[in-house]
Order: structure tokens, then C-alpha cells, then sequence
């Protein structure tokens, strides 16, 4: 259904959940009408001893006034209405409206930015304790191949000294053994050098020797060929 002027008569109605929206299609509407200036700066009083031109802009402002109250009338529920039902003016029932909704709507706009600030921030400090996790644990992991690594040199080193070891024992050893056998062939030497000194000592000493049988000398009775 629409007026005389063409003006549809479905007009948003606030619910007390839609002020944002419903106060923006208000506007629109009050422009429509030519009545959004009453209702934002309300209707100018006339002073002392008007012109017929100012009288005649304050009756059409009047006008525009009650255009603009009756609008808002029309576009609240019941719970609304009450609020709004002592208000003389349009401008006086559209700023109560406005405390009711717009500073719950601003305090609703601060609630929700201050939530998406904490969840960012909870964001943020879990990215930073998965960050320090990664890390502790990349440390952990390099401590634990410097330790392994240490530990693989430790026991290289330990073979290698034992290894070093036996080789020395196994080296002494043969040194030794090698000097027993010098020392066994020097006795050896010594032994038979003795034995043919002695022996030879023993053929010069039987040159005055005299045998009993043949009594030349250079051998014994035993010995003699003459017998």
C-alpha cells in the first residue's frame, strides 16, 4: 500500500535488535519527506517580533515536525512507543531512542572489537608457544647429537687407545722375545767359543803329556797308537 505521494506504507519497525539498521532507513525516509532537518536540529523558535516570512517557515517547520514524530510512531513497537510517548518533538523522541540503542550498540561495537583483540592476541601467544616449542625442541635435539657425537669420539678414542696398546705390548713383546733369542744365540756363541777355548787349551796342555806305553808326550796311555 503507498500514499497520495507515493510513499509505501511497509516502514521498518524497531524491534529493540535492529536500531543500526532501522535508524539508517529512518534517515532515508526522513530525507524523503523533506523532514530529516527537524529532526536532527529540531524546529528553530521564533523570537521577538517576527517577519510574516519567519512565521511562515516556523508553521512549515511545525509541519515537518509532526510529519517526522508521527514517522517514528509508526516505525517503533509497542515497547518502544513508551518510551518515546512524553517526547514533544521529533528531534526530542529520536535522540531518546538513540540513548536507549546507540550507546548499547557502541558498547556492543567496543565488546566485540576488545573480543577479537583478545582472540588475536590468544592467537598470537599460542603461535609464539608453538614457536618456543619448536625450538626448545630443535635444541633439545642438537644437544643430544652433540652428546652422541662426543660420546662416538670418546669410545673411537678408547679403541683406538687400546688398539694403540696391544700393538705396543704385542711390539714389547716380540722385542723381547727377539732379545731372549739374541741373548740364547750370544749364549750359544759364548758356550761353544768357551768349549773349543777350553778344547784347544786342553790339546796344548796333552803336548806334556808323556804316555806310559810309548813314552812320547802329546797324548795319553789310552790314546796310544802302539799298543
Amino acid at each position: 500500500m503507498t500514499t497520495s505521494n507515493g510513499f509505501a506504507m511497509n516502514l521498518p519497525v524497531l524491534d529493540g535488535k535492529n536500531y543500526d539498521h532501522w535508524s539508517i532507513q529512518m534517515k532515508a525516509i526522513f530525507g524523503f519527506q523533506e523532514c530529516r532537518e527537524v529532526v536532527l536540529e529540531g524546529v528553530q523558535q521564533l523570537g521577538e517580533d517576527p517577519t510574516e516570512a519567519q512565521k511562515l517557515e516556523f508553521r512549515e517547520a511545525l509541519k515537518k515536525d509532526c510529519k517526522a514524530i508521527f514517522l517514528i510512531h509508526q516505525c517503533v513497537d509497542h515497547s518502544n512507543f513508551d518510551k518515546i510517548s512524553a517526547a514533544q518533538t521529533s528531534k526530542e523522541a529520536w535522540e531518546t531512542l538513540e540513548r536507549c540503542y546507540g550507546g548499547s550498540t557502541k558498547r556492543n561495537l567496543r565488546i566485540l572489537r576488545q573480543i577479537k583483540i583478545d582472540e588475536l592476541h590468544g592467537s598470537l601467544e599460542a603461535h609464539e608457544q608453538r614457536l618456543m616449542e619448536r625450538q626448545n625442541g630443535w635444541l633439545t635435539q642438537q644437544a643430544l647429537s652433540a652428546q652422541f657425537k662426543k660420546k662416538c669420539m670418546n669410545n673411537h678414542d678408547a679403541k683406538k687407545k687400546e688398539a694403540d696398546r696391544v700393538q705396543t705390548e704385542k711390539r714389547e713383546g716380540s722385542e723381547s722375545s727377539s732379545s731372549k733369542q739374541s741373548d740364547i744365540r750370544s749364549s750359544k756363541k759364548w758356550n761353544n767359543q768357551n768349549s773349543y777355548q777350553n778344547n784347544a787349551k786342553k790339546k796344548k796342555d796333552k803336548s806334556r803329556i808323556q804316555c806310559f806305553n810309548c813314552k812320547n808326550y802329546g797324548h795319553y796311555a789310552s790314546e796310544c797308537k802302539s799298543k
